[in-house]
């Protein structure tokens, strides 16, 4: 297909734009989503295939890319089929990069990275044109129609094309094309001139189908950016129920390839295919209970708040240790010491080198109910305990890190929310609220940090300010579990309408409007939803239930 896959997130689109102009005119092909796309096909297939046929693949690197898991997924599936990297950073240092992204440092090994000028990548495209041909990729001298005018690339917007006059009983078809073909002299040149014909002929049938029909939203076809937006909710409908659990779900949470979902629950850890719905298989070691899960943005490690090899097992928190998993192979690499009696909540740094576990340190023996706590963070890497954060007076229920990983909120029953440096473990901030914390998440793009507490109340504060934006207030529900979807325009809430929580009782699923604060759509339903997580792309989410179930929400086909 093309000499070089551009990897880049929707912000970058002006760096990838000026690098494929750079490329072509030095006579090689490339291959970027939001130009090369074709209507009505997976965009997920399309980018496969594209990885598949390059030669090299060039990286944006920058900080919006390093939160990006479709970033993630290309590179992994770079170094998987061996290709050569290309990194460039627009807005970020080399040294920053490979803190922040262990992943994507691993699978471009030694490539050297370039930092783009503030006048352009144009000013290094020499350099990176240099660097492919050290690669082994050589540009192709082309040949035009006519003597000696060149191509600096075909794409469908180049090619002349016919009208219904010219060639009765045809509609658009490309000019010339069998001409060209016999007089061409490169056959790689042929080809690339039979994949511009067919995607344009895809283009026009798509634009066809679009005037006839409705836009590609109202057909449901997918984009890099689509997800579930407000106008979908009226269509949304459980489209598959994952079954095997044997006790209630306390986690779910979507990997980065969006079709791989982990769940833990009070028999263990299971992990899904969410395209036929089946378990790809069960952890073990974990079937004496789970109760709470994090996975990295990468998708290669696993922390799991568990019961260990515990006698003793204790619904009431999360669980007596944390352990650290490899997500492909299923294996255990460290037990992390120096819990004082149980684990209630964990969370993982985006770039995987950090574990936060929600550390219960006491207990009331009459009833057994934890309700103490204190936060211990773990090197990843090698399982060592690096501090303590002692502030929280109360049991701490929620853990967040923000999306850039520089600092870390923690909501507590004692009504507080605090935010720490992640580097040196100091306290910046707090934030008093009017009832005990249930949960703290930050919005995708960082900016917010919400605050759900366990009366039913949100309430959204400037991540950097701690200013109140807003409160949704005055709902009558318990809340047991909130997600952000990817884009951060929706947020899922899930609870049981009332003041309190029953075992068994009946569930309530709500969606609101994040920038205006409405309330968007609500579903009654017969069990708890414990835990929520939407898929990468945004157009499913995740439920796990304390029924047992999993169930995935989709907006209906039609």
């Amino acid at each position: 297909m093309s000499d070089i896959f551009i990897s880049h997130v929707e912000e970058d689109e002006r760096i990838a734009l000026e690098a494929a102009r750079g490329l072509e005119a030095a006579g090689y092909t490339t291959w970027y989503f939001e130009r090369d796309g074709l209507p009505g096909v997976s965009y997920l297939e399309q980018v496969d295939e594209a990885i598949e046929h390059c030669h090299s693949i060039l990286v944006v690197i920058s900080p919006d890319s390093l939160g990006s898991w479709q970033v993630d997924r290309e590179v992994e599936r770079a170094h998987e089929g061996g290709k050569h990297f290309v990194p460039v950073l627009s807005g970020i240092q080399h040294v920053e990069f490979q803190n922040r992204k262990r992943g994507l440092r691993m699978a471009m090994g030694a490539a050297t990275s370039l930092p783009i000028p503030a006048d352009g990548i144009s000013k290094i495209m020499p350099r990176i044109i240099a660097g492919l041909r050290r690669l082994g990729l050589e540009r192709e001298e082309r040949r035009g129609l006519e003597g000696g005018n060149g191509f600096d690339s075909v794409h469908p917007d180049t090619l002349p094309i016919s009208t219904e006059d010219d060639q009765p009983g045809m509609k658009r078809k490309p000019a010339h094309l069998i001409e060209y073909l016999k007089t061409s002299r490169s056959s790689m040149e042929r080809r690339r001139i039979v994949y511009a014909s067919l995607a344009l002929l895809l283009l026009l049938a798509s634009v066809a189908i679009v005037s006839r029909f409705g836009t590609p939203g109202k057909l449901g076809l997918s984009s890099r950016s689509r997800e579930l937006a407000e106008t979908d909710l009226e269509k949304l409908e459980v489209k598959d129920t994952l079954l095997g659990h044997t006790k209630p779900v306390n986690s779910v949470v979507f990997c980065p390839d969006g079709v791989l979902l982990v769940s833990a629950g009070w028999d263990g850890v299971i992990f899904w295919d969410t395209t036929n719905g089946k378990i790809k298989r069960k952890l073990a070691g974990t079937d004496k209970g789970v109760g709470d899960l994090a996975i990295s943005t990468d998708g290669t490690l696993l922390a799991t708040a568990d019961q260990g090899n515990t006698i003793e097992v204790n619904t009431i928190f999360g669980g007596h240790t944390v352990r650290l998993w490899d997500v492909p192979s299923g294996t255990l690499t460290h037990t992390l010491k120096g819990l004082s009696w149980g684990v209630n909540s964990v969370a993982l740094s985006p770039n995987g080198d950090l574990v936060l576990g929600a550390d219960v340190t006491e207990t009331v023996s009459a009833y057994n109910v934890p309700s103490g706590g204190e936060m211990k963070v773990w090197d990843a890497r090698t399982g060592e305990l690096k501090r303590v954060l002692t502030k929280h007076n109360e049991l701490v229920k929620s853990l967040a890190f923000s999306p850039d990983g520089r600092v870390l909120a923690s909501g507590a029953t004692d009504k507080t929310v605090r935010i720490w440096d992640v580097q040196t473990g100091a306290l910046l901030s707090e934030v008093k609220v009017d009832n005990p914390v249930a949960k703290v998440v930050f919005s995708p793009d960082g900016r917010t940090l919400l605050c759900a507490a366990s009366n039913g109340s949100i309430t959204f504060w400037n991540s950097k300010t701690l200013a109140l934006e807003r409160t949704l207030a005055g709902r009558d529900l318990y809340i047991l579990a909130i997600a952000f979807s990817p884009q951060g325009k929706l947020l899922a809430v899930s609870g049981e309408p009332g003041k309190s929580w029953t075992a068994g009782g009946p569930g309530r699923l709500e969606f609101w409007n994040v920038e205006t604060g409405d309330l968007s759509k609500a579903i009654d339903t017969s069990s708890h939803t414990t835990s929520m997580s939407f898929s990468p792309d945004g157009r499913t989410l995740a439920a796990g239930s304390d029924d047992q179930t999993i169930r995935l929400w989709r907006e209906r086909s039609n």
